[in-house]
């Protein structure tokens, strides 16, 4: 992990901000702004939340990289409204359509589907992704027996799913495959881009639409790629986008067209525009927001303020609500702040210009 520092919004500094690149007068690191608040602390046992999403009625929902492993629905104020049995696999990425709850099953490389967003009822296995070839002119080990389904993002009725570890990303038509398999799975694009031997070992992560693009994280890379989509729906070629982003795992877009992005090794967000260079499009920090704040609360009930691995992120209005995973990543004991934690977040940000 890197050194983190505790950095303090001004006003003076937010009375500056506008929303053009010109009156920023940004240099090409940012400056930061803002900081994440408490929106909600899980209960006890529900260990190291990764993905999130909201409900038409901006309900929040987050799953648990875990075993046990939960989804949960937290209303106003960050309250547990309804939570599933223990689903038994490690969950990432959720996602809704039409009212109903997605969620990627990276442990046994699956997606589910839950109707009508209710965490009651056992979920129906919508497809499975199919697994496991190597990227060409890539020696990546694959590190699972299944598919590691990351991110989920829609694409009109298609679901479109980040594979981490086959650098690849796949298409599910609207109503999924016949018994859950993966006969009606496609591939958009695989490149040795969307895989990594970097750190975290993750490669193609966090997934946004925008103007016929995909855009995906890589987490081990510390990049952003943007893939062009041609009528079929298939990439036609898969660029880097932005760099440097430590740890590039969750992201979306909001309304202005500025691209949020969770660093989960920066313990950040960063929020980039799209500018053209040499005619080409590229993703330009404008400004960071949030930092690790350190852990508060007694023995037992230890929680980070602020970001620690913030892994995901959903926009609900004029607020961003992100995922802290707060995940060790060694098995060496004492080197990561992430081991004191005991109690897991997801936390907020609020009152950005622009949102």
């Amino acid at each position: 992990m890197m050194q983190r520092t505790t950095l303090v919004l001004t006003a003076v500094l937010l009375g500056l901000i506008t929303f053009g690149r010109t009156e920023l007068g940004i240099a090409a690191t940012g400056i930061r702004i803002g900081q994440a608040t408490p929106f909600a602390t899980l209960a006890a046992g529900m260990k190291f939340p990764e993905g999130i999403a909201a409900d038409a009625d901006g309900q929040i929902y987050v799953s648990t990289f875990n075993v046990p492993s939960f989804i949960v629905k937290l209303g106003t104020g960050g309250k547990e409204l309804q939570r599933t049995s223990d689903l038994g696999t490690p969950l990432i990425g959720l996602a809704f359509n039409n009212g109903d709850l997605f969620a990627a099953d990276f442990g046994n490389g699956r997606i589910l589907k839950f109707l009508n967003g209710n965490l009651a009822n056992a979920p129906m296995i919508y497809a499975t992704l199919p697994c496991c070839t190597i990227v060409p002119g890539f020696p990546f080990p694959f590190l699972k027996t299944t598919a590691a389904p990351n991110a989920l993002v829609f694409d009109s009725g298609d679901l479109l799913v980040s594979d981490s570890f086959q650098g690849e990303i796949f298409r599910i038509p609207a109503g999924g495959c016949s018994g859950g398999g993966s006969a009606c799975v496609t591939s958009v694009a695989k490149d040795a881009a969307l895989a990594t031997t970097g750190f975290p070992p993750f490669g193609a992560n966090g997934l946004a639409l925008r103007g016929g693009a995909l855009y995906v994280a890589n987490t081990g890379n510390d990049t952003v790629l943007r893939l062009p989509l041609d009528a079929s729906g298939k990439a036609t070629s898969v660029d880097i986008w932005a760099q440097s982003i430590n740890g590039a795992d969750g992201i979306a877009f909001d309304a202005i067209g500025r691209l949020w992005v969770c660093a989960n090794q920066g313990d950040e967000l960063v929020v980039l525009e799209e500018i053209n260079t040499n005619g080409m499009p590229v993703g330009s920090v404008l400004f960071k927001v949030g930092d690790f704040e350190g852990i508060v609360g007694q023995p037992g009930a230890r929680r980070p303020k602020g970001f620690l691995f913030p892994a995901s992120l959903v926009i609900v209005g004029r607020k961003v609500y992100i995922t802290n995973l707060s995940l060790p990543l060694t098995p060496v004991v004492g080197d990561e702040i992430e081991e004191e934690v005991d109690l897991f977040t997801v936390v907020k940000v609020e009152g950005i210009p622009g949102l």
